[in-house]
């Protein structure tokens, strides 16, 4: 490297600056020399905990097992609250080793019964502080990654690095609190700016104090920087991917519903019960299916959530229509694979991480998406769309994929798709290395 070269640009820089009275601004190139470990802190709290037991490795988990792999201390920051089973993984603070070089800080915030409640609220509140504290008994990492939401997750860890000098980059998940409207009628819209206000707040103080903002879907990005007044920040997409494993299932329990689907060509569902999700258009279109004397599809809906009896009730009657209750990964993983046609019925979510596991098996996708993936899906022939609460629409797209080569071709579409563009692997690689390399402008 020429040193005399640089030294003159750097003079002749400042010269300008000077001249036309211009702030100055210091970039830090932040790249490890080679074979340089880092200790990088990954504050996430609400995804599947390693500590239960058939947990399956989400965006964080999967994130830290590669930067371990590579040999960086990494510390995830979490509460002890496990968000899908409503429940405690332990009780008070614990220090979990999950591998070599990756640990769990699970601090105990308390819990919540409901998503949207006041409970969840102070959840996350005392979650903030906690935080605040347990980090700053600890030795100053390199890296900070912080999930958006919770809010307080990236607050904090924004406002860590902004006080000790360490690069943030902020993971943007959803839009928080902004999405907290679509739950209300718009005569109460002011009111709700007002109540979450502060939220507000601290979301844009992490947006634009962070040196980086990333996200699984170019809307959200594109979201998140709409909240900015810096536009040097170094921006990427990291979609979700999916776990890639191949656990063996309870052969007992598997067994049990193998009678029930024989001869069927089963849609499943798997995911939370939630109002995220149109479950109501799948069961209508079942129901009516059932009515009309179609013996060959049935539908499956796995996982728990606040939909759950209310969905019981309205599919009382139609025998094909199974519900599973919450599955394990292990279960998880089986029922993807005997599945022939995956259901993505999210309302709200522009790439759910459901998407890439139906991708993963080659199933063909029946979806409400918007935006990227319904780019992405239609583009590669890999997908279905339908509007969400469409009950004719989805009801052809069932009558169109109960024909065998059909499926099969949208299937094999699907596996391409994922295999050469969408696989875990490369997105972690990818994700780990801008980590590792991050041109950074320091505040």
């Amino acid at each position: 490297m020429n040193y005399k070269i640089i030294y003159s640009l750097a003079l002749m820089l400042s010269q300008i600056q000077w001249k036309l009275q211009i702030p100055l601004i210091r970039f830090c190139i932040a790249v490890p020399q080679k074979n340089e470990k880092l200790t990088i802190w990954l504050i996430q709290d609400g995804e599947q905990l390693p500590l239960t037991e058939g947990a399956k490795p989400m965006r964080t988990w999967r994130l830290g097992e590669e930067l371990a792999r590579r040999g960086h201390e990494v510390i995830w920051w979490s509460s002890n609250f496990h968000h899908m089973l409503k429940k405690k993984v332990c009780e008070g603070d614990l220090d979990y080793k999950i591998k070599e070089n990756f640990t769990i800080k699970l601090l105990d915030c308390g819990s919540y019964k409901k998503n949207l409640s006041i409970a969840r609220i102070l959840h996350h509140r005392l979650f903030g502080k906690k935080l605040h504290k347990a980090m700053r008994r600890m030795p100053k990492p390199d890296r900070i990654v912080a999930s958006h939401p919770s809010i307080e997750s990236s607050y904090e860890g924004t406002k860590y690095g902004k006080e000790f000098d360490v690069p943030v980059i902020v993971d943007v998940r959803d839009m928080w609190p902004d999405m907290f409207k679509d739950y209300f009628p718009k005569i109460f819209s002011c009111w709700i700016d007002f109540i979450f206000h502060f939220m507000k707040k601290k979301a844009e103080f992490s947006f634009n104090y962070s040196n980086s903002l990333v996200s699984m879907s170019p809307n959200l990005l594109e979201w998140a920087k709409k909240k900015t007044f810096n536009n040097n920040k170094s921006c990427a997409i990291f979609y979700l991917g999916a776990d890639e494993s191949q656990p063996n299932p309870k052969e007992k329990k598997i067994k049990e519903t193998l009678d029930f689907i024989k001869d069927k060509i089963v849609y499943l569902y798997l995911g939370v019960l939630g109002s995220s999700y149109d479950l109501e258009t799948i069961i209508e279109v079942a129901r009516k299916r059932y009515e009309l004397g179609d013996k060959k599809s049935l539908f499956i809906i796995a996982g728990e959530g606040p939909k759950k009896e209310k969905l019981i009730k309205l599919s009382k009657g139609s025998k094909n229509i199974l519900f599973l209750g919450w599955l394990d990964r292990k279960e998880s993983h089986y029922w993807m694979k005997k599945c022939d046609v995956f259901l993505v019925p999210a309302i709200n979510c522009a790439m759910p991480n459901k998407l890439f596991e139906g991708l993963l098996h080659g199933k063909p996708v029946l979806f409400t998406l918007f935006g990227e993936a319904k780019k992405i899906l239609e583009s590669e022939n890999a997908g279905l769309y339908y509007p969400p609460k469409s009950i004719s629409k989805l009801n052809k797209l069932i009558d169109m994929t109960l024909v065998d080569d059909f499926r099969t071709t949208i299937g094999k579409n699907a596996a391409n798709l994922y295999k050469e563009k969408l696989s875990s692997k490369k997105i972690y690689s990818d994700y780990t290395n801008f980590i590792e390399k991050l041109n950074l402008l320091k505040k």
